[in-house]
């Protein structure tokens, strides 16, 4: 009983260890380009948005933060218990990719060497704020 109690956390841990391995991955794909700057104003956020860095996805664990300048990226609870930190992403660094997913709720976006794929509310209210269609 004993022995099958220590596989079961053993197996738990692992598991844990693991995700939290790919959550960490998946964050500093963009964590090493980026730091965090202050927020800015105007600034506009919305909570436990999902977005995909690379292979990895992040659903519902990013809050997102929108100023003139930046488009701040927030580790939800579960992401801070990973170690990953806030990052700062300048809009100029953003770039929309030429192919779009089928569903009109995200949109693709090539942030230096990395394609992310975020929910289209937060890349269009950038656009539409300053007229330049061309920025994500």
């Amino acid at each position: 009983m004993a022995l099958a109690l220590l596989i079961v956390i053993f197996q738990i841990s692992f598991a844990i260890a693991i995700t939290g391995f790919l959550i960490r991955s998946a964050w500093q794909l963009l964590a090493k380009q980026f730091v965090a700057m202050p927020f800015g104003e105007p600034n506009f956020r919305k909570n436990f948005q999902s977005f995909q860095f690379g292979p990895y996805s992040l659903g519902w664990s990013v809050h997102v933060v929108l100023d003139d300048d930046y488009l701040h990226l927030l580790p939800s609870a579960i992401l801070r218990f990973f170690q990953c930190h806030r990052i700062s992403i300048p809009w100029d660094a953003i770039n929309l990719a030429a192919k779009q997913p089928m569903t009109k709720r995200f949109r693709q976006v090539q942030i230096g060497k990395t394609k992310v794929l975020g929910p289209a509310w937060c890349f269009a209210m950038r656009s539409n704020t300053d007229g330049d269609a061309s920025r994500a």
